[in-house]
């Protein structure tokens, strides 16, 4: 059941509050760097210079040390999460395309 719009705009500062609570407790960034961030890459992915469809962008961060390193479309925060496990997966991934394209073009 969706909420009224009153409903919802008396919500409003709760979600903030939990949204401040959440970046600060999971990358240890206040909404005030987020949205310099956020400034700084001009609303868009950090990566692909996207808008993420109008979602809000994720904070990509060094799994070791925790820090922030930008913000990213979650298409992208996807695939360097995928690089972090695997630092050849790029290679690997970019000769399976060229096979792929070289094999389709004879």
């Amino acid at each position: 059941m969706e909420l009224c719009y009153k409903c919802r705009e008396e919500e409003k500062p709760q979600r903030e509050r939990n949204r401040e609570s959440y970046l600060k407790r999971k990358y240890n960034i206040s909404n005030e760097i987020y949205q310099k961030l956020l400034n700084k890459q001009e609303g868009l992915c950090a990566i692909c210079r996207g808008n993420n469809n109008g979602k809000i962008l994720v904070v990509d961060h060094d799994h070791s040390s925790g820090k922030a390193r930008g913000l990213l479309c979650t298409k992208c925060n996807v695939i360097v999460g995928i690089l972090e496990v695997d630092k050849f997966a790029t290679t690997k991934a970019l000769d399976y395309l060229l096979k792929w394209q070289t094999e389709t073009a004879a």
